[in-house]
């Protein structure tokens, strides 16, 4: 993610347990808290959260949803069901969002809206690093 995406960097975006937290980035102190994900997890076994930000709007993937936050106030923009499963790794690149996750990669404008999915059918199922040039993103497990 390049670091020019965000005109307001005083917010630090933290993702746990299907909540995003605000930090102000001076204080630590909580400037927003916004439920994303209402599905019960033992604590300490909920999956992780893919984050990215961009354009003032934060993108967190949980492994139902692509949920969109407005990054100054909390204000959940958007929640679009996942149509790719597992673990995601998403990257921002001239007004896209690239999801990959399991052998399937998903193009959305920054608005939530799919734009192409790709299923790589008959190619099998494995986590996915994708990019373009300077802007790569490592798959994980």
């Amino acid at each position: 993610m390049h670091n020019n995406l965000v005109s307001n960097r005083s917010l630090l975006i933290v993702a746990f347990y299907g909540k995003l937290f605000a930090l102000d980035r001076a204080t630590g102190r909580v400037a927003w808290r916004t439920q994303i994900d209402n599905t019960s997890y033992s604590v300490g076994n909920a999956p992780a959260i893919e984050l990215a930000i961009g354009d003032d709007v934060i993108v967190a993937c949980t492994v139902n949803n692509l949920v969109f936050v407005e990054y100054a106030t909390g204000r959940l923009l958007r929640n679009v069901p996942r149509s790719e499963s597992g673990r995601a790794t998403m990257l921002f690149d001239q007004g896209q969002l690239i999801v990959s996750a399991l052998g399937a990669v998903s193009c959305y404008t920054l608005q939530g809206e799919l734009v192409w999915q790709q299923p790589f059918s008959g190619e099998g199922y494995g986590v996915i690093a994708a990019g373009f040039p300077g802007n790569v993103r490592q798959a994980d497990g």
